[in-house]
């Protein structure tokens, strides 16, 4: 996930990366539903 969405931000400029444009590019590689994204970028964010 960190890697998309390192590659998302070079993409845009490093700018915010929307959740919906990383859900999308992430669920390309693998199997995730739309709360587990939360939940791990809620870990990530340490919320």
């Amino acid at each position: 996930m960190l890697t998309t969405l390192a590659e998302c931000q070079a993409e845009l400029g490093g700018r915010s990366v929307p959740t919906a444009l990383l859900y999308g590019r992430v669920v390309e590689r693998v199997d995730l539903s739309v709360d587990e994204l939360q939940a791990v970028l809620t870990r990530l964010v340490g919320r």
